[in-house]
């Protein structure tokens, strides 16, 4: 993930994805930054709501497929 700010180890943030435009964004309850490279971030998910969880797989799912069709 690129971040414009400086985040450190261990810090603890939630998060609004905007995924997909004409739908509103996935919410991430609960995140943890696990490593930091100049303007990247590693991000875990800690706690995310079905729905949202759903919304988010579902995203992943269809991205993979762009991805092997457009192969």
């Amino acid at each position: 993930m690129e971040c414009a700010g400086e985040l450190s180890i261990n810090t603890y943030l939630s998060l609004r994805l905007p995924l997909v435009a004409a739908e509103p964004p996935i919410l991430v309850d609960l995140a943890a930054v696990r490593w930091v490279r100049e303007t990247s971030c590693g991000i875990q998910f800690l706690s995310i709501q079905p729905p949202q969880l759903n919304r988010l797989q579902a995203f992943l799912a269809s991205s993979e497929q762009s991805e092997t069709s457009s192969s």
